[in-house]
């Protein structure tokens, strides 16, 4: 956040830690990570681009992301992805995406990843133990956080920014990976409930839900979404 209120930052800036104690999610959760076994990143963006388009920004980075997971994994495994911000690895987290924006000087986007790579089962706290995993939990070696962060920095730079203009190669990815769809999921908003089924992502990257008593609506912002 700093470095994107310097005028003189380049329009590509990342930074990865070896360790952190003061990691967050959204909604101020916690990101647990012992030193060196993870990988801990943010990277500054230039977002000249028009402004229908700084929603899909996590959904790009979702798809690079779990692009580069992938090729790890081989024999066509597949991860899922929880709107909007969550990598997911047989049922369980393995990656969260925090996406925020600074408006001086001008637009730039820190979009901040946590991986789990090399972090062992027990090293989880308990209450973590059976909703999070790593690479290592699911494959049971050790794999290269560098080699991984440089497999989703080729894809990012690739696809940035043109795909997040042409969303379709994108949408149709996750669409197939969509850790929610068909869940249900309750939407608060103005004390305010709605219960639904999750539907699909929409081409802006909203969240869609069927609700039985407003039909079709389209959730932005995941700050107020439950999931069952």
């Amino acid at each position: 956040m700093a470095l994107a209120k310097e005028k003189e930052t380049p329009p590509f800036a990342l930074a990865v830690a070896e360790h952190q104690t003061s990691g967050r999610g959204r909604r101020g959760d916690a990101w647990v990570a012992p030193e060196g076994r993870n990988l801990l990143f943010s990277i500054l963006l230039d977002l000249d681009l028009p402004p229908k388009t700084w929603t899909r920004l996590p959904h790009l980075v979702a798809c690079s992301l779990g692009k580069a997971v992938e090729s790890l994994l081989g024999d066509n495994r597949k991860v899922e992805t929880k709107w909007p911000n969550d990598i997911y690895l047989e049922g369980k987290k393995l990656a969260g995406i925090l996406v925020e924006t600074s408006l001086t000087p001008k637009l730039r986007a820190i979009v901040g990843v946590g991986i789990n790579v090399n972090m062992r089962p027990e090293e989880f706290p308990e209450e973590l133990q059976e909703t999070a995993t790593s690479l290592y939990g699911e494959m049971g070696c050790e794999s290269s956080r560098w080699y991984l962060l440089s497999l989703f920095l080729e894809n990012l730079i690739q696809g940035f920014p043109n795909a997040l203009e042409d969303f379709d190669e994108c949408l149709s990815w996750l669409s197939e990976r969509d850790f929610l769809k068909g869940k249900d999921v309750v939407v608060t908003a103005k004390k305010e409930s709605v219960e639904g089924v999750a539907s699909g992502i929409d081409e802006d990257g909203s969240l869609l839900v069927a609700s039985a008593t407003l039909g079709e609506i389209k959730i932005i912002s995941c700050d107020q979404l439950l999931y069952c």
